[in-house]
């Protein structure tokens, strides 16, 4: 493992931070779908985001305020869900972020691929949205192979953390010689192995902080994480993918 990326799932919840350094890769991607949210009705923005009445009043907003001159937030700063809660970037070091830096993406509905210090503005899409009177029928369409594309011209090898709906944008667009491994947290509860999606999302973060507070760069060294309670499981585990385990 030299040259290879962390890649996670975004969360819904975020909030304004202090200004990103650098320009998100696929930008003018991202120009064609809010261009598309600004001018689409309401109705169909309602259909889009699934959400209560409340947070369609904050994101019409969002989307009518949206700036790319200005944009207000830092990728790895700005998203608030628990697995970003529990990765704790504010507590990390000079080193980790550097770690971090090289090595994780965040994969996008709206920008693609971020890097962490990307200049970004709130927003919300998911992947698996559906978009109405737009040149394609999702946003999974829309992205295709191009994130996919992206990761393996410029990374050797991926290590997966995202959710099932983040996977279809990339897994099925790899070749089988790509070195790919996802990373699955689950619990054994009464012999019966359950993935829990709060236990999850909070592994997911203390996973991504381990790896970049321990400068980890070998699977040997990936296998040691044990947080939460969680362990190596090498009977569940394939070639492609390591599952840790907890007992409840």
């Amino acid at each position: 493992m030299k040259n290879f990326v962390i890649i996670s799932s975004p969360t819904k919840t975020m909030v304004e931070t202090q200004k990103g350094t650098t320009i998100p890769v696929f930008l003018e991607n991202t120009k064609q779908l809010i261009a598309y949210l600004k001018s689409t009705s309401d109705e169909n923005k309602k259909k889009i985001w699934k959400c209560s009445q409340t947070l369609f009043e904050e994101n019409k907003k969002r989307i009518e305020l949206f700036d790319f001159e200005n944009p207000i937030a830092q990728a790895l700063y700005s998203y608030q869900g628990l697995q970003f809660q529990y990765l704790d970037v504010a507590t990390l070091n000079q080193t980790a972020l550097e770690y971090l830096a090289q090595h994780y993406r965040i994969i996008s509905a709206l920008y693609g691929v971020l890097r962490p210090t990307d200049m970004i503005s709130c927003y919300r899409l998911e992947m698996q949205a559906k978009l109405p009177m737009f040149s394609v029928k999702s946003v999974e369409q829309f992205w295709q192979s191009q994130l996919a594309d992206y990761l393996t011209a410029n990374f050797d090898g991926i290590i997966d953390l995202t959710s099932n709906e983040y996977q279809k944008v990339i897994y099925p667009y790899l070749s089988s010689e790509y070195p790919y491994i996802q990373i699955c947290f689950l619990s054994k509860v009464n012999g019966n192995y359950k993935e829990k999606g709060t236990f999850s999302k909070m592994a997911r973060g203390l996973f991504l902080r381990y790896m970049a507070e321990n400068q980890v760069t070998t699977l040997d060294d990936v296998k040691q994480f044990s947080k939460m309670d969680y362990h190596y499981d090498e009977q569940q585990s394939t070639n492609n993918k390591l599952v840790f385990v907890k007992e409840e």
